[in-house]
């Protein structure tokens, strides 16, 4: 569980309900975005203060962009 929607993520709509992410979810990640388990550390305050939100209107989706550390 990675808490509810923060207060910009509602402002987009977002419902606010619990965040989950599941074990196979990071594993694919991990594995197409080739990422590390460090990546990975700060997932929840990654998740709740992204740098964009994407909206697909027709796949009613809603995409995070939040800029690596590393880079």
């Amino acid at each position: 569980q990675l808490g509810r929607p923060s207060e910009i993520l509602r402002l987009f709509n977002v419902p606010d309900l619990p965040i989950r992410l599941t074990q196979s979810t990071l594993n694919k990640a991990k594995n197409k975005h080739d990422l590390s388990v460090a990546d990975l550390n700060d997932i929840a305050l990654n998740v709740q203060t992204p740098i964009a939100v994407f909206i697909n209107q027709a796949l009613k989706y809603h995409g995070l962009h939040k800029q690596r550390q590393d880079v």
